[in-house]
Formats: structure tokens, sequence, C-alpha cells
């Protein structure tokens, strides 16, 4: 029974009627289904046991069991879509005269039939009501004629012929765009311009074109005034580009419906679509090289902008270890320790300009055991500050800090160190850190009011911030 089922050049249906569980009568008698379908269409009655071994050997989906009927049309595979091959469920049990109907619905003669052929011919002219492509209208010489789909029945028979094996001319598929009441494609203009073997379908619904994405995949969906070429080798595997879809409407395109749909259909024939794909490969090429190019060229002038930046920083930091050594050499070093810290990064520098400053500042081993160098550190921003600064000198920086880290500054005229506040409230308490240091600012003499701001931590330790001008005071 599978293997009929299955087979390609089937031309006719066929009903299985499925017994309940436990018995081994189908739950629609045979004698009443028989009177009520064509008299040549074989029927199979399949007992519980064989319906599980049946629906392990069909298609996903298109089985039958526990009392179902379902009619078999030609051409079931791995890619039916079940609905095309209807099942006959009655969710109460009962199967009687409604269930029956539906299946005696399936098979029901329509009024353009002709009634004075066998039962056999009868339904071979159902299962032909769709034309298939290049049939005889094409061999006497005229096109075939544009076919019209407009139910599920038509619809099977199209899917039919796209996935048949043996089929050797492409077939068109047109649309309706919504609340239009002609395709998107005329099919009289189309079919002027096809080979006349090339058949043309109109799938008359919308309903009809999500069904046939459904059976075929979405991929090769069409819809919306759209029209899409099939050519042979139709299935749910198929590459989309394989198929071209043509849009109904390109602002940016001028030609014809007509004209557009041809020109697609001569560049995707698979002995053209393949130049035409690797043209498109050496295209895509080199656009990449040039893009990679272009990329080389704006990373150049990232460098360059960069090396400039770098070089201009170098320069102002010269400048700064320029300052330095002549306000070391103003401290009186000697030309050998001038040297000396030449060689020395801007850090050493401003410990070496701080150390001379508090030796200067104390010259009486009394003061300088009375006020010994505290410990100190340079805060994350602290040399570039000095650095930016401009209208206080080097030296005078260096001083201060030096009275700051030997407890000097407190009481010293122009120095007046105090607590830095948490806001600009007179209120505000003193600035302290998560850690528990706090907050300080002393005045540094110079242009623009400068000031030094620092850190004392919990364990003595002064840790000098930044230096800035007034408006850049509690900037921590």
């Amino acid at each position: 029974m599978c293997a009929e089922i299955l087979r390609a050049d089937r031309e006719y249906p066929i009903v299985g009627l499925t017994c309940r569980a436990g018995t081994r009568d189908p739950a629609l008698a045979v004698e009443r289904v028989r009177v009520r379908i064509w008299s040549t269409v074989p029927i199979y009655v399949i007992e519980p046991r064989e319906a599980r071994t049946a629906n392990g050997l069909l298609p996903e989906r298109l089985g039958a069991y526990n009392g179902a009927a379902r009619v078999w049309w030609p051409g079931v595979d791995e890619d039916s879509e079940p609905s095309w091959h209807p099942l006959i469920y009655d969710s109460t049990g009962f199967y009687g005269e409604g269930a029956l109907e539906r299946l005696a619905t399936e098979f029901a003669l329509r009024s353009a039939e002709r009634v004075d052929l066998g039962a056999r011919e009868q339904a071979a002219l159902r299962l032909r009501s769709v034309p298939r492509p290049a049939t005889a209208a094409a061999s006497d010489g005229e096109p075939a004629p544009v076919s019209v789909l407009a139910s599920r029945k038509d619809l099977r028979r199209l899917t039919t012929d796209l996935r048949r094996r043996d089929r050797e001319a492409p077939v068109v598929v047109l649309t309706f765009r919504e609340g239009e009441e002609e395709p998107g494609f005329p099919p009289t203009a189309i079919r002027q311009v096809l080979d006349p073997r090339i058949s043309i379908y109109v799938l008359g619904t919308q309903d009809l074109c999500r069904r046939l994405a459904q059976a075929l995949g979405q991929q090769l969906a069409v819809d919306g005034g759209d029209a899409r070429i099939f050519w042979p080798g139709v299935s749910q595997d198929s590459d989309p580009a394989e198929h071209p879809l043509i849009a109904a409407h390109i602002d940016a395109d001028r030609r014809s419906p007509a004209e557009r749909l041809a020109e697609a259909l001569e560049l995707s024939r698979p002995g053209v679509s393949g130049h035409v794909a690797a043209m498109q490969e050496r295209l895509q090429a080199a656009e990449q090289r040039a893009a990679d190019t272009l990329s080389q060229l704006r990373d150049s002038r990232t460098d360059c902008r960069e090396a400039i930046t770098r070089a201009e920083t170098l320069e102002a930091s010269l400048a700064v270890a320029e300052q330095q050594l002549a306000a070391l050499q103003l401290a009186g070093l000697d030309h050998a320790e001038l040297e000396l810290v030449a060689t020395m990064d801007r850090d050493a520098r401003m410990h070496r300009l701080i150390a001379r400053a508090w030796l200067g500042a104390l010259p009486s081993a009394v003061d300088r055991q009375e006020f010994p160098p505290g410990g100190y550190v340079f805060g994350a921003r602290f040399i570039e500050s000095v650095e930016e600064l401009t209208g206080t000198p080097l030296e005078r920086i260096a001083w201060a800090c030096a009275m700051v880290a030997s407890g000097r500054a407190k009481g010293m005229p122009g120095l007046e160190p105090h607590h830095l506040r948490a806001s600009g409230a007179g209120s505000a308490g003193q600035l302290i850190r998560a850690d528990g240091a706090k907050a300080w600012i002393c005045r540094l003499l110079g242009e623009g009011a400068s000031r030094l701001q620092y850190w004392v931590t919990a364990d003595g330790v002064t840790e000098f911030a930044t230096v800035g001008t007034h408006d850049a005071i509690g900037r921590l």
C-alpha cells in the first residue's frame, strides 16, 4: 500500500480507512464509502498495527489511525502539504454521516466535467484540471494557455507539476496585488514575450499564495503582485536565486513588467546563471578590494594624525623638561648634576625639584630635623596638570609641594593650606575619599590664582592630586 501511495507516476487517488483501537473493522464502513466515491478508487482497510507501520513508512503527518480516513492524491513525497491529502477525522469517534459526507465531498464532480465519461476517466480529468506544461497545445504550435488557479485542488496540480523531475521547461507564476483586479504582471503581455512551451499560472487568491509557500518553503514564496520563475528541480531545499522572484514595481526601472520578466528568465537559465554568478563574484571581489584599499587609506590618515599628536605631545614634554632643567639649574645644580637630571623622566625630575626646594627652604639642620621630608606620592594626573598649568613657575610648585610634604606649609604666608569642602555650600564639611583620605588645598602664587590640591591619607601620606586655576578648584 505505501509503495503504491508513494509512486511518482500514480494518477489516481487512494482511500485508506483505519480501525479504532482494539478492533479490526474500519470506523467508516467500506460499503458506505464505496457508494459515495468513484468506483475505481482503491480502498484499503488499515488495522491498528498496520497503521503504526504505515505511519513510519509515509512522510510525516501523512498517515492515518484510530478510525480516521485519508485520501492520498497523486504526488505524495517528503515535501507534500498534509492538507492536500485530506484526513477525515471525527473527534467524537462516532464517524457517522457527517464524516462520510466530508469524505464524499473530495470526490464531488464539478459541473464543467463530462459526466458521460467512466469513473476512471472522470478521475483523470479532475486530476488534470490544471493544464500540464508543454502539453498538446504547445506541440500544435500554439502557446500553452494562462491558467488562473482558484481552488486548493488546482494548486495541488500546480505543485505536482513544479516538483516533476521530468519537467524540462520553466513555469511562471503570477500573483495579484491586494485590492487590484489584475495581476502585477499582465498575463497577456507575458504570454506574448515568452516561449510558447512555458506555462503561466496565476494564483487567484492570497490563500493560494500562502499555501504555495507552505508547500515549497518560504524561500520560494510569491505574492503581492510579484512573479516567480520556477526552473526544473524545485524542492524545499531549493536555492531561491535559482528560481528568481521579480518585483512587480521598481521605481528606478522604466521597462515594462513583461520586458523585466523576460530578461530575468534569460539571465536565470541554468547555462547562463552560472556565468552571471561568476561575474557577480568577480564584481564583489573587486568591490571588496576597493573597500579594503579605501580602509587602508583611512587607516594611514589616522596613523598620520596619531603620529602628529604624539609629536606634539613629545614637543610639549620636551618644553616642560627644559623648564624643569632650567629650574634645577637656577637651584644651583652643577653641570654634572644637570647631565644626570637630563636622563631622568619627568616624574623623577619633579621629585628632584621638590627635594632641592626642601633643602633650599630649610638651610639649617635644626629646621630640617623639625620639618623632615614626609612621605608623598603623585596622583594619576598630577604631572600632567603641572605641564598644563601656565603662569606659575615650576620651582614655585616644587617649593609648595616640599612645604606641604614636610608639614612646614601650615601658617606660612602665601600658602594658607585649608580643607577642601565637599561642595560649594558654606556649611559643607571636608571632602573625604572612600578610603578615608581627606582633601586639602593651598594657594600658589602666580597668574590666575592657581591652587595646589592634595589628599592626606589615614597613615599620613600626602598624595598630590592636581594643580590648576581658581575655576578648577575641587576637581579632584
